[in-house]
């Protein structure tokens, strides 16, 4: 189901970064456990699918994000909407490797989960 695929993306890869790249104020080192708890730099969180759909709904604090993969290409990169305001954001995975950070070959196969 897509609802597996977008739970197997989030517990399957990581440490995630959320918003900006870290040099640019982004945070990184949010990672996802079975059972529906998260780490984030902010301390735990909460996380669980949402009836009928593929996305996912993330609890930190008094904040909740939903999180979407529809229209992704690749495993590394989630969109993420804080609830309160709409704002949008990216979670994904910092990666280094120059070519694929240059070529955009890291994600050009697709997700194969």
């Amino acid at each position: 189901s897509s609802q597996a695929r977008t739970l197997s993306r989030l517990r399957g890869h990581g440490p995630w970064a959320l918003g900006d790249a870290p040099i640019s104020g982004g945070r990184t080192g949010y990672a996802f456990y079975r059972g529906g708890m998260a780490a984030t730099p902010d301390g735990a969180a909460k996380y669980r699918p949402l009836a009928d759909s593929a996305d996912v709904e993330l609890s930190i604090g008094g904040d909740t994000f939903l999180l979407r993969t529809e229209g992704i290409v690749g495993c590394y990169q989630v969109h993420v909407a804080r609830q309160r305001d709409k704002h949008a954001m990216k979670l994904w995975v910092p990666m280094r490797h120059v070519s694929m950070e240059y070529t955009g070959w890291r994600d050009s196969g697709g997700c194969k989960l």
